[in-house]
């Protein structure tokens, strides 16, 4: 009697090696809601990316055109019309427009503003430069 209660712990034993398909299907639960918010955070991250690649061409373009601006206004002795236009940088396009006006306190002194727009997924985002340049009195003849 004493032999077959061993026999049968041991067979039992034997039966519980493998896994049971509930136990599976759990691992299966577990690894797919782990991975949902791993695909999530990817996603997140992308976007942000992208985002940062646009300011960064933003960052770059506004430097670029605010230095034209203070150009202009030395080379014409005078603050210049408003503009604005578009650029694109791959498959992103880009709407900016600057503006130049005289400061009121001071009338050697003028405020050009950059600003720029651009639209990714839903959201529309704007950045906004701004500068005081000294215009240059008129030469008298």
């Amino acid at each position: 009697m004493r032999h077959e209660t061993r026999d049968m712990r041991h067979e039992t034993r034997d039966k519980r090696r493998g896994l049971t398909l509930v136990e599976v299907m759990m691992a299966v639960v577990i690894l797919s809601c782990v991975s949902v918010f791993v695909l999530q955070a990817l996603a997140n991250a992308s976007y942000a990316l992208s985002v940062a690649e646009n300011r960064t061409d933003v960052y770059e373009f506004a430097l670029s055109k605010m230095a034209q601006l203070e150009m202009a206004v030395l080379a014409t002795r005078g603050l210049g019309e408003n503009e604005e236009s578009s650029f694109q940088v791959g498959s992103q396009k880009f709407e900016w427009k600057a503006t130049q006006q005289p400061v009121l306190e001071n009338p050697l002194v003028g405020s050009v503003t950059l600003t720029v727009t651009w639209h990714q997924g839903s959201q529309t985002y704007e950045s906004r430069f701004e500068t005081l340049v000294k215009v240059p009195l008129e030469e008298k003849k």
